[in-house]
């Protein structure tokens, strides 16, 4: 979205010199129009909220699970502020650092006037953390100080776009309040909000939520302080399982092993059997688009061509709606795919190893057009980083090819809902498409490669397909 803003304004700024002074007021009453557009646009993204888990589940890929035991807040830096008041409990931030919770980010806890009360055992619940006074639950009685308002801030580490929790206790509601669960991404940006649910004292319900963008942080709040007591229970993030995936030529550098050509069986949706896997052509480097992160940043792909064995082995035309983050396209596939993307280790100072768990499929491609009176694909502009390139502003012109997830010798799959399609991309700016030659190292279950790279030709944008006809 910061892309899209900059483009307003310079796309106006040249305006601006063509123009003669006395429009100078009404470009800008554009641009903030514009500008606003932009940022409603950015508050839109799509937000889904769920209380069914199997539901959720079935979106938000590799799901990760952080319960409240005892042993598990003891990895907290746990940080008490004192009471401000006699009234008040002080505020709570427990941190979890990914270097002794073993997930892939770093998170924070902040529980606003509340202490740190957990494991209720001896009351019949366990693993169980209030951000407020839970004690109120079993014992009216006692002072109504607690606040339950929280914050969860997912603030380094890989990606996280779905969250889920166990809601508890949000049934006393002494006075009037609204209650709301909030999801935020970068820079603050409010992606959605739903009204928070009531339970029973002890009744857990499922809340969770999926959204396009990285979140960094969720809150639930209330506009009245005293109205209930929350409990929460077993966290689960959820990351997505695919990455970006920025594509560059290659050829096998003079001090390199020499790839050998050889057999393979390949078997995805459309097309089963056996290829020859000729001579590598890409190298695919994870990408961050637009400031959204890495999900996987040592799983590489390195693309190699390959040729059907035999004329029974092609398959057909498939016309397939794609939908992703640039919108729906629909295209139109070759008879037999052309190149196999193949998970790979990369260094730059010397030979690795081949990943151990890539955590990511192989992909069949095939080349794509868009049919006729089909729509066109609008081109768009993305900024991209990657470990060659710092962030470049590039045009994403056309889809080139479509990948299916394939299963190669029988080894399986392990998300067959996940597709990529690929688009050919130039920089915007002249000098940066002087791409310098690097070489690297890459390893994978083909064998150990040096390659030399040239500059970046296709972006690779994980997708969903409907097969049309």
């Amino acid at each position: 979205m910061r892309t899209l803003k900059v483009l307003i304004i310079n796309s106006l700024a040249e305006q601006f010199h063509l123009k003669k002074y006395y429009h100078s007021v009404s470009l800008a009453i554009v641009a903030i129009f514009a500008l606003c557009l932009a940022d409603a646009h950015e508050a839109n993204a799509e937000t889904r909220f769920f209380t069914n888990e199997e539901d959720w589940r079935a979106e938000a890929g590799i799901v990760e699970v952080f319960s409240f035991t005892s042993a598990n807040v003891a990895k907290a830096n746990e940080v008490l502020s004192p009471p401000a008041t006699e009234d008040d409990l002080g505020t709570t931030v427990l941190t979890f650092l990914r270097s002794s919770t073993g997930l892939a980010f770093d998170f924070k806890l902040t529980a606003l006037n509340a202490g740190h009360t957990w494991n209720f055992e001896d009351r019949g619940l366990s693993d169980f953390l209030s951000p407020g006074d839970i004690d109120r639950v079993f014992d009216p009685t006692l002072p109504n100080l607690e606040d339950d308002d929280f914050d969860v801030e997912i603030f380094s580490g890989q990606p996280v776009t779905a969250f889920a929790f166990d809601l508890l206790g949000n049934d006393r509601q002494l006075v009037p309040v609204t209650e709301s669960f909030s999801v935020f991404g970068a820079g603050g940006t409010l992606l959605g909000s739903t009204p928070l649910p009531v339970t029973g004292p002890f009744d857990g319900i499922f809340l969770g939520v999926i959204t396009d963008s990285p979140i960094t942080k969720l809150s639930i709040t209330e506009d009245a302080e005293g109205s209930d007591n929350i409990g929460i229970q077993n966290f689960r993030f959820g990351r997505a399982v695919l990455d970006h995936f920025l594509l560059y030529r290659v050829s096998e550098s003079d001090d390199s092993l020499e790839f050998e050509e050889r057999d393979v069986w390949l078997a995805d949706q459309f097309v089963e059997g056996n290829f020859e896997v000729e001579e590598v052509e890409v190298l695919g480097n994870p990408a961050d688009k637009n400031g959204e992160g890495v999900v996987n940043p040592d799983a590489h792909l390195v693309g190699y061509e390959i040729e059907a064995d035999e004329d029974e082995q092609r398959g057909q035309q498939n016309k397939l709606r794609v939908a992703n983050q640039f919108g729906e396209v629909t295209v139109k596939t070759w008879w037999a795919p052309d190149q196999l993307l193949v998970p790979s280790a990369k260094g730059l100072s010397g030979p690795v190893l081949p990943l151990e768990e890539p955590g990511t499929d192989h992909f069949l491609c095939y080349r794509v057009w868009i049919p006729l009176g089909a729509p066109r694909f609008e081109p768009v502009q993305v900024m991209v980083a990657d470990q060659f390139e710092e962030p470049t502003l590039f045009a994403v012109l056309r889809p080139k090819r479509f990948c299916n997830p394939v299963d190669k010798n029988q080894e399986g799959i392990i998300n067959p809902d996940s597709h990529l399609i690929c688009y050919t991309v130039i920089p915007t700016k002249f000098e940066l498409r002087q791409h310098r030659r690097r070489s690297v190292y890459v390893n994978n279950q083909f064998g150990p490669l040096q390659l030399d790279t040239r500059r970046p030709r296709a972006l690779c944008v994980p997708s969903s397909k409907e097969v049309l006809e």
